[in-house]
């Protein structure tokens, strides 16, 4: 089994909601900045939402036929870009869509340290690896965690009553605390973080990992954090999730 890590940088508002020109600031920054390494590629998906597919399985734990519902949007294909600029034409009368900066190598000023586990022990990257950058803005405020307690990481799934939640509408008031999990403290909460209309993500490939910062998942590199403010005009939380 391969696990992935992923940085968020959520909006201290559930409700904030950018526009396309300043998502188009921002991924312009990080190429200026250096926070992605060269050649790093732009690319924009539609977010479409509707009727969620039902599909049968068989259920692993008991043998039985079950019906699992999917999620309720479905990413396009990403359409890559020449330029951060063409973000906001793209996103014209899109009222959900997300924008992509991948980049395969080693940036200048890198959002993270991070590093894998070998021989027991933590290790800082001296080489190339793949990070992705991912905005994501909706319609309605979503479910930003998936887990539903401490408890979901040492027991079996519940197949049949698996129902999608994250990236799924939801209450603020009552996904105001976000349960995430990071590789070196497991599942921990995260007041106010728990829904949004936007967030960022910062994708690492499989086993790549940052260590906390006494105790703390509070990580990101300032230059980063910087022109999160400076482009949409707000503050920010961080968060994470393994898995």
């Amino acid at each position: 089994m391969s696990l992935n890590y992923t940085h968020l940088l959520i909006p201290s508002s559930s409700e904030f909601r950018p526009d396309a020109d300043a998502v188009a600031r921002f991924v312009r920054g990080l190429i200026d900045n250096g926070n992605v390494a060269n050649g790093a590629k732009v690319a924009f998906a539609r977010v479409t939402k509707g009727q969620p597919r039902v599909r049968q399985m068989r259920n692993p734990m008991t043998g039985e036929t079950i019906d699992l519902r999917g999620p309720s949007r479905t990413l396009e294909r990403p359409r890559t870009l020449s330029d951060p600029s063409q973000i906001t034409e793209h996103a014209a009368n899109q009222q959900e869509f997300d924008v992509l900066l991948t980049g395969e190598g080693v940036p200048s000023v890198p959002p993270l340290t991070v590093g894998s586990v070998e021989d027991g022990d933590w290790k800082v990257m001296d080489g190339a690896y793949h990070l992705e950058v991912r905005c994501r803005i909706r319609a309605n405020v979503v479910r930003l965690y998936m887990l539903d307690s401490e408890d979901d990481l040492h027991r079996p799934p519940a197949f049949a009553n698996y129902r999608p939640k994250y990236n799924e509408d939801c209450s603020p008031a009552e996904n105001a605390d976000g349960l995430y999990v990071h590789p070196e403290i497991g599942a921990f909460r995260v007041p106010n973080a728990g829904c949004g209309m936007f967030w960022i993500e910062f994708n690492y490939g499989k086993f790549v990992f940052p260590r906390l910062k006494d105790g703390s998942v509070d990580v990101l590199a300032d230059s980063v954090i910087d022109l999160a403010r400076a482009a949409f005009d707000c503050d920010f939380i961080q968060a994470c999730d393994w898995g």
